[in-house]
């Protein structure tokens, strides 16, 4: 098993799979260097929430976090 870093210098972005919040959050498939392993990572723009509405979406995010048995890294099938 592989143990993955928070440094995201060991993370190469191959590709968006998706965003959500009009782009200030966006799922990215990207290769963990050390190990090669292809992985989904989620990453959220915080410069682009600056107004108090928009710190409603992204509380929406952490809870959608809870929903689901959450990890921050997944493999890529």
């Amino acid at each position: 098993m592989v143990n993955y870093n928070v440094n995201l210098k060991d993370y190469k972005i191959i590709s968006t799979l998706g965003q959500c919040f009009e782009g200030k959050a966006a799922v990215h498939l990207v290769q963990y260097i050390p190990s090669g392993t292809m992985v989904a990572l989620k990453k959220i723009n915080m410069d682009k929430i600056k107004e108090e509405a928009n710190l409603v979406e992204v509380s929406e995010i952490f809870k959608s976090f809870n929903l689901i048995n959450f990890v921050f890294v997944y493999k890529y099938l």
